[in-house]
């Protein structure tokens, strides 16, 4: 069996299923609690998607699912508790790249002001530069959001009551069984550890649900996170796993929920 921090928590939850903090701790089962810690829950939280109409409505539903601002998905892996926040700097554009970005009309708008003002082209370029200057992940970052998505498998389930909202929306139910899983997504990274679990479990009678469905790292997904601050910021060009594609099939066919499982990895200073 294999023993990697990802595959002892995914044989977990292929046995146990997707259980409250109360019910895990009644069991006996260890987990990393929610961010704030404290809280004993009775419920878990999972994104409901509404059952959709058309194929681009599946799509648009389920990319707001896993990368809306607050209550996306992957907001719940790029936040985790204990590995600190994302390397971000705040980075001033030059001068020349200002004013490549301007278009004609703001070009206009900066001659007025540098006459207004009686100000050098240098002086009202570094004006704006000091406007639009704002955080944004350094290399170091991106590799650190890049590892905390990966560390992540997505479960699914038929919604267990009506959704009563239109578009993906937070909600919460008691749990989600083994046997009520319609599908179990796992980064490509980890789609071996995965199927080597589900190949034991299967062979002694304990796998419940479908088989593991391993899913690439994709671009253009563009999740949010929240800093300490509260402010709210993308991860750009950051390949993602993409869950989103099979959370739209399944919209298709009726309201889904879909609950991300963090996983456990080193930590720089663990390392």
């Amino acid at each position: 069996m294999p023993n990697s921090a990802f595959a002892q928590t995914y044989r977990s939850v292929r046995l146990n299923g997707i259980l409250s903090q109360s019910a895990m701790q009644n069991r006996h089962i260890g987990y990393a609690p929610s961010n704030d810690g404290v809280v004993q829950r009775g419920d878990v939280d999972v994104t409901r998607v509404p059952q959709s109409s058309n194929q681009e409505q599946a799509l648009a539903h389920a990319m707001y699912a896993v990368s809306a601002p607050h209550n996306g998905a992957f907001s719940v892996a790029l936040e985790r508790a204990g590995h600190g926040p994302l390397d971000m700097e705040t980075r001033q554009q030059t001068a020349d790249e200002i004013e490549g970005a301007l278009s004609e009309q703001q070009r206009g708008q900066l001659q007025e002001l540098m006459e207004y003002m009686n100000m050098s082209r240098d002086q009202a370029l570094s004006l704006v530069a000091q406007s639009n200057s704002a955080p944004e992940l350094t290399a170091t970052g991106r590799q650190q959001a890049s590892q905390r998505m990966e560390n992540t498998f997505m479960v699914t389930a038929w919604a267990d009551t009506p959704s009563t909202q239109a578009t993906p929306h937070e909600t919460t139910r008691s749990g989600i069984a083994p046997s009520q899983f319609t599908s179990v997504m796992v980064p490509e990274q980890h789609a071996h550890e995965a199927d080597a679990v589900d190949q034991i479990l299967s062979a002694q009678g304990h796998l419940a649900g479908p088989r593991m469905q391993s899913v690439p790292s994709v671009m253009g997904i563009e999740p949010h996170f929240q800093r300490t601050n509260g402010d709210i910021h993308s991860v750009t060009g950051v390949p993602a796993p993409d869950y989103h594609t099979g959370i739209a099939h399944q919209a298709l066919q009726g309201a889904v929920d879909v609950h991300l499982v963090k996983t456990e990895f080193p930590r720089p200073h663990d390392e």
